[in-house]
């Protein structure tokens, strides 16, 4: 988008990626980050055995976890800022 001289879409992405980086530093914590490389192992396993109702229930319970998470770090930022 740079080489397209758009610099609404430039900072756009630009404060996505920092955005995105900061909910990254919060959702890898070693406790965060040991449970969902536990919840993909299980992903994988039930992949591998052909399982798909499982693959389907462990990926929606992976990504619950993942919203709750991710709306955890929004609203602390949201009261952060009304603070």
């Amino acid at each position: 988008y740079r080489s397209a001289n758009n610099k609404f879409l430039s900072h756009l992405i630009d404060d996505l990626r920092k955005a995105s980086l900061r909910f990254l530093t919060v959702y890898a914590s070693v406790e965060r980050l040991s449970t969902a490389v536990a919840e993909h192992e299980q992903i994988i396993t039930a992949a591998e055995a052909r399982d798909s109702k499982k693959v389907v229930a462990l990926i929606q319970q992976n990504l619950d976890r993942t919203c709750t998470v991710a709306a955890a770090f929004l609203r602390s930022r949201t009261q952060g800022q009304t603070n």
